[in-house]
């Protein structure tokens, strides 16, 4: 009777193990179903990352463009200003010169108007 009392044992130890079996292979795969997820969202966040990148790059080279851009109409309206400082220049000392000769033609006839 101890033979049937091991088998029986054995049995049961048997049945235990089986079910302790089937219980790990269902978290494999709960785990491996976890792993799937967590594959597809570093996969999706990739695809943004490379998405973002290439905004940045974009916004970046727009940028360069922009300021590029700027210096050359800061370069001409530069150059303008110098343009029309050298005209005011040019303008005053012809306003002095015709201030000079209107003194002049005034204090030659003693301030009277000739008729």
């Amino acid at each position: 009777m101890d033979v049937e009392r091991t088998i029986e044992f054995i049995l049961a130890q048997e049945a235990k193990i089986s079910a302790t079996m089937e219980q790990i292979a269902e978290q494999q795969r709960a785990h491996e179903g976890r792993l799937g997820k967590q594959e597809e969202g570093l996969a999706r966040q990739g695809e943004a990352l490379a998405k973002l990148t290439e905004q940045v790059d974009l916004l970046t080279r727009v940028f360069i463009k922009t300021r590029e851009q700027e210096g050359q109409v800061i370069d001409a309206l530069g150059r303008k200003i110098e343009a029309v400082g050298e005209k005011v220049d040019q303008t005053t000392e012809n306003v002095n010169a015709l201030i000079r000769v209107v003194d002049g033609l005034v204090r030659r006839s003693n301030g009277e108007h000739r008729q």
